[in-house]
């Protein structure tokens, strides 16, 4: 059977569509938090999913749990954990801890999870069937929220890693439904579904359309982005998606690192000018000597000859010197005090 993204969707829809109003128990006229609701509804996805595609779809931790069961049953002793390919393998390991503790204890679903259901294309489940990874989101269509975490944007770097560095072409899609929801009495009815792929989200403003993909450094390096709100305009392949994705992740990350080591620097220096300047001259140089260098990212111009790079840090070393000389300069203008025990 071919799975189409389009198809699934439908199934999610016309499910809410017959489902109707969703009583949950809520109260009238007080605020609910967002677990509260989205919990049930990623159980009602997961319950449309597993009647449309029978012996398919499962959560992630019980598809985890059936592939252990299977290599037992089969005398296989898996040489570390093989769910797919290395790159899926990647999204979905439970860690060794609950790998350790298995079967005695089954791996748990966990909030991390990559997915709040796996989907697989056919009966092979894990001897070649392609792997849709699938997460829930909800909002209420009565207020204008942030766009949730999708995931770690690290998890994902890891994963281009994986395909790139190796050639592996990712046997996997990683699909996002949002479910805007209205309340009504004390419960929701599901009045918009929208799924989408990331891997058709513009990773990079590639063709001069749209803005990068949105990674939040400050919450926990997290992909956000309101799944009803993207574009689905990618049309390359994924690996190619995964070489953007990882431009733009790499971009924002050396941004991130020359503006904090420049922060640093100007911290540095103004400890050290204050050793210095209170006779500590060898305390001084020391913060002077062990300072990070880094290249502004202006200055990291692909194809820089080697020769040029060795003027770079022979130019760095200088600057150094030079430092410690003003260093030097400070501390014979003062009445000398001997060096710091640190």
């Amino acid at each position: 059977m071919t799975l189409k993204m389009q198809d699934v969707e439908k199934a999610i829809r016309e499910y809410f569509v017959n489902r109707g109003y969703i009583d949950l128990n809520l109260k009238p006229n007080q605020e609910t938090s967002g677990h509260r609701i989205a919990t049930p509804l990623e159980e009602e996805v997961y319950d449309a999913l597993s009647k449309t595609y029978p012996g398919l779809a499962f959560k992630q931790h019980e598809a985890v749990n059936k592939y252990l069961s299977e290599t037992v049953v089969q005398g296989r002793v898996p040489d570390g954990f093989v769910f797919g390919n290395e790159a899926v393998d990647s999204l979905v390991n439970p860690g060794k801890k609950a790998l350790s503790s298995w079967p005695e204890e089954l791996v748990p679903g966990k909030q991390s999870d990559t997915a709040d259901i796996v989907l697989f294309s056919d009966s092979s489940l894990f001897d070649g069937s392609a792997v849709f990874l699938i997460d829930v989101k909800s909002h209420d269509l009565g207020k204008s929220d942030q766009p949730p975490n999708i995931m770690s944007a690290r998890k994902l770097a890891k994963v281009a890693e994986i395909c790139l560095s190796k050639n592996i072409d990712p046997n996997f899609s990683l699909y996002y439904i949002d479910l805007g929801y209205r309340k009504k009495d004390a419960g929701v009815v599901v009045e918009d579904v929208r799924m989408v792929d990331m891997m058709k989200i513009p990773p990079l403003d590639y063709n001069g359309k749209g803005k990068p993909l949105y990674i939040n450094w400050s919450a926990a390096i997290q992909v956000q982005f309101r799944p009803s709100e993207v574009s689905q305009d990618f049309q390359l392949s994924q690996k190619d998606w995964l070489a953007i994705f990882m431009k733009n992740y790499t971009s924002q990350k050396r941004d991130r690192i020359y503006k904090e080591v420049h922060e640093l620097g100007e911290q540095e220096k103004m400890l050290a000018e204050y050793y210095a300047k209170n006779g500590y001259v060898l305390e001084a140089n020391r913060i002077i000597s062990d300072r990070l260098e880094i290249k502004s990212p202006q200055e990291s111009v692909e194809g820089v000859k080697k020769s040029n790079s060795q003027l770079g840090q022979n130019i760095g070393a200088r600057n150094g010197l030079n430092q410690i000389n003003q260093l030097r300069r400070l501390q014979n203008d003062n009445n000398s005090r001997g060096d710091l025990s640190l």
